[in-house]
């Protein structure tokens, strides 16, 4: 166990309350259910005969690796019909019902929630694959604000994952953070500003950073305020084409891998229907008709709602302690400086694609809850998947859109 007294948390985690058998999803469906070993070992022995049985039954000693961080969960609930078979039908947990909310393993007792250990300072934020989480985030046309708060918190360690070297985060997270709410520029451009600090980033060794950090966040600053640098990347050309064909094979792939709940298969739905996306339809066809929903129905949505998907960039890159990762964490793998940027670009890419193809099918009907309710199973389906993640980076790699100019195919429209 790990005693915090410090806290760092965006302004909204606050106000989230688990809204339970009310909530439009559920935590129990989609995705095994990883188990501790403490959670695990009182399961041998719980009071009850009846749940006991349930529990020796459903939850299972594992051996495999989740995804492609090495991590191994010491025990798995298998989900029954894609649900968990503790998921009583009026939404509820029998686990917690019948034992109580000590019972719960550290995944379901911390769920959504997300905690990083900076050196002392707990962090801690919301996923956004919650509806309830998604809601208000992505609700907020404000900038996501964080506060410090003194308290007393104490978590598992396997609950935490850590950055302990952690002297460069804030300055650059300040940086970065600066990048992506600064509303003068559009959101595609604020990425393209970022892909050139996160370049020159990674190509400074960590030894170097006491010494060369602060010059590098200096110039990178200047560049900005003088506006050349946007003047430079405003120039890129877009290739719709290219865009859609790109996160059309990433969308089928995902579809590929399985354990894709009926929401987001919609979703997906949706985007061809709209846009004509089938196996019989041209390329050329398909992406005249993306630019078409784009500037007609998905810029003035944009437009209205600006905040939307900065909001969900700013909690992302809290989250994951962009652009460096965490040290230690039991299910993330050590990625470097760059491909950490690829993947936040990616999940731009890929939201920004299937939000044109839902104001595609809604036109002017189109509204802030049908983007929030795509978010949030794009999350989920998607944000957690992190073999998913890995490969969608290859593909990257091998489609040569993975330096500045493929990033900016697959942001700028």
């Amino acid at each position: 166990m790990r005693t915090f007294t410090q806290v760092l948390e965006p302004e909204y985690f606050r106000h989230f309350r688990c809204i339970a058998d009310a909530c439009p999803d559920s935590c129990c469906i989609g995705w095994d259910v990883a188990v501790d070993r403490a959670t695990f070992e009182r399961y041998q022995s719980c009071p009850q005969p009846e749940l006991q049985q349930s529990l020796q039954s459903h939850v299972q000693r594992n051996s495999e690796p989740a995804g492609t961080s090495g991590y191994v969960p010491y025990a798995l609930i298998r989900l029954q019909g894609g649900r968990c078979p503790f998921l009583d039908p009026d939404g509820l947990c029998r686990i917690q019902r019948q034992w109580g909310e000590a019972a719960l393993s550290d995944t379901c007792a911390g769920f959504p929630r997300s905690y990083n250990a900076v050196g002392d300072v707990l962090e801690r934020s919301l996923c956004l694959s919650c509806p309830e989480a998604a809601r208000l985030v992505l609700q907020e046309d404000a900038p996501l604000r964080f506060v410090s708060v003194e308290t007393s918190i104490t978590l598992p360690e396997t609950a935490v994952d850590s950055l302990e070297t952690s002297t460069a985060l804030l300055p650059v997270r300040a940086l970065v953070l600066s990048l992506l709410q600064n509303r003068s520029d559009p959101l595609w451009l604020r990425l393209l500003k970022l892909e050139q600090f996160c370049r020159q980033l990674a190509q400074l060794p960590p030894a170097e950073y006491d010494k060369n950090l602060p010059q590098l966040l200096e110039e990178v600053t200047a560049d900005i305020e003088r506006g050349e640098l946007g003047a430079m990347l405003s120039e890129a050309a877009a290739a719709p084409e290219l865009q859609l064909h790109a996160m059309k094979l990433l969308l089928d792939h995902r579809l590929q891998l399985g354990q894709v709940g009926d929401p987001f298969l919609r979703h997906v739905r949706v985007f061809r229907q709209a846009l004509g996306y089938d196996a019989a339809a041209s390329p050329e066809s398909a992406a005249l008709k993306y630019q078409a929903a784009y500037t007609e129905y998905y810029q003035p949505f944009l437009t209205q709602h600006a905040a939307m998907l900065e909001n969900y960039l700013v909690n992302h890159v809290f989250q994951t302690l962009f652009p460096f990762g965490p040290e230690r964490s039991r299910q993330l793998a050590r990625r470097g400086i760059y491909e950490n940027f690829l993947l936040l670009a990616l999940h731009y890419a890929l939201l920004n694609t299937l939000l044109t193809g839902q104001a595609a099918y809604w036109q002017r009907d189109f509204r802030r809850g049908h983007a929030i309710e795509l978010i949030q199973n794009f999350a989920k389906t998607i944000g957690h998947n992190h073999l998913y993640q890995s490969q969608a980076l290859g593909f990257l790699s091998a489609a040569n859109l993975n330096d500045a100019t493929g990033v900016a195919v697959l942001v700028k429209n």
